[in-house]
C-alpha cells in the first residue's frame, strides 16, 4: 500500500485508497480469495475492503479496532507524529553516530509519553537509505532518515486515521468470516465497538488477549496461538459443509429414477 515499506509515498492517504490499493494487488496478482490479517489502521482496511469487496476475500483477522470514528485518537497521533519528526529533524543526532538509537529514543520520550509506542515507533528510523525511495531526511546535516514521509503525511494521519466512513457503508453487511483479536487494556473493541461490528458483520468471533493495543508485539504466541485456532476451526467448518453437500448430492444421484430403454432389433 502507498507510504508503506518499500512502495512509493503519495496522497490521498485515506481508507478507501488503501483499500483500493489493496483491491488491486490482489487483483494484479491473481491472488484467489486471500484471507487478511490487519492490526490497528490495518484491522480497519481489511474490514473496509472485506465489505466493499466481499467476493475477493475469504476472511479477515481484526486486531484491536472496530469499525467506527475514533476522534479520541488525534492527539495519540499528533504526539506520534512529533515524535517521528523531531527524531530526525530536530533532534540533531548525525547517522553515523554510534549511540544513535537511544539519543532518538530520548528524543522521542521528550514529546510522547507512550513508551511502548515510543520502541514501536523507533523502527521507523533508520541510519541508511532505501535503495528503492526517498526517505525523509534532512541531508545537508547528515542526519538520520525516516521511513515515513513524516513532515508531509502526519495531518493526513491525524485527520484520517481515526475515520470511518460511516455514510458509505450504511446498510452494508456480509457474512465473511472475521477474527476480532481485542487486546483487553486498549478500550478500542468496547460496547460501541461490538455494536458496529454486528451492523456489518453477521458471522464474528472476538478473542480477548491480554495486553495493550500493541499486543501483537506483547504476546506473539497467545497471538499467534489464537488466530492459528481460529483458522483451524473455519477450515473444519468449510470441510464439514463441504462433505455435507456431498452428501446430499450423492442422496440426489441415487433417487434418481433408472432411465427405461427399449431394445431394438437389428434386422
Amino acid at each position: 500500500m502507498r507510504c508503506h515499506g518499500e512502495t512509493e509515498n503519495c496522497l490521498p492517504f485515506t481508507y478507501d485508497a488503501l483499500a483500493g490499493d489493496l483491491d488491486n494487488f490482489v487483483i494484479t496478482h491473481n491472488i484467489k480469495k486471500p484471507s487478511l490479517i490487519g492490526f490497528s489502521l490495518g484491522a480497519k482496511l481489511a474490514m473496509l475492503a472485506i465489505l466493499k469487496s466481499p467476493h475477493l476475500y475469504t476472511s479477515g483477522v481484526i486486531v484491536d479496532n472496530v469499525p467506527l470514528k475514533q476522534p479520541r485518537i488525534k492527539p495519540n497521533l499528533t504526539a506520534f507524529g512529533n515524535a517521528l519528526r523531531d527524531s530526525v529533524f530536530k533532534s540533531g543526532v548525525k547517522r553515523n553516530d554510534p549511540s544513535w538509537i537511544s539519543k532518538s529514543f530520548n528524543v522521542m520520550k521528550d514529546v510522547c509519553s507512550d513508551m511502548p509506542a515510543n520502541f514501536y515507533l523507533l523502527h521507523n528510523i533508520q541510519p541508511k537509505p532505501s535503495y528503492l525511495k526517498k526517505y525523509s531526511t534532512e541531508e545537508s546535516e547528515n542526519s538520520l532518515f525516516c521511513k515515513v514521509p513524516i513532515r508531509e503525511l502526519s495531518s493526513h494521519v491525524v485527520e484520517n486515521v481515526p475515520d470511518w466512513p460511516e455514510e458509505d457503508l450504511a446498510g452494508v453487511k456480509t457474512d465473511v468470516p472475521i477474527l476480532v483479536v481485542k487486546a483487553s487494556t486498549s478500550g478500542f473493541v468496547n460496547e460501541d465497538g461490538v455494536a458496529a461490528l454486528e451492523k456489518h458483520f453477521s458471522d464474528f468471533t472476538i478473542v480477548e488477549v491480554a495486553g495493550t493495543h500493541l499486543v501483537m508485539k506483547e504476546r506473539p504466541q497467545e497471538y499467534i496461538s489464537a488466530v492459528g485456532r481460529w483458522f483451524y476451526q473455519q477450515n473444519c467448518k468449510k470441510a464439514a459443509a463441504l462433505t455435507k453437500a456431498k452428501k446430499t448430492n450423492d442422496q440426489k444421484i441415487t433417487q434418481q429414477p433408472i432411465l427405461s430403454y427399449k431394445k431394438i432389433e437389428i434386422a
